[in-house]
């Protein structure tokens, strides 16, 4: 799940932003269904603020999901 500077919000490769919070619920959850051991991981953009990924945290955990990552990128990299 990757959170843009704007607050939006991409499953996956999609690069249409969910419409929803059950979007991604649905979403997520259909991916438990076939793969119940899969991590969920949460990519923030570099401007996003802390809040807007904390969300995305919720929202996964609140779908089941039972393990959140967080991708980060070394300083170095940007």
């Amino acid at each position: 799940l990757t959170v843009d500077a704007d607050g939006r919000y991409y499953v996956n490769e999609d690069e249409t932003p969910a419409e929803s919070p059950r979007e991604i619920r649905v979403k997520a959850e259909a991916v438990l269904r076939n793969n119940p051991d899969v991590p969920f991981l949460v990519r923030g953009d570099g401007n996003v603020a802390y809040q807007a990924v904390i969300e995305a945290i919720t929202l996964l955990r609140d779908a089941g999901v039972p393990s959140v990552g967080l991708v980060t990128e070394d300083p170095g990299e940007s």
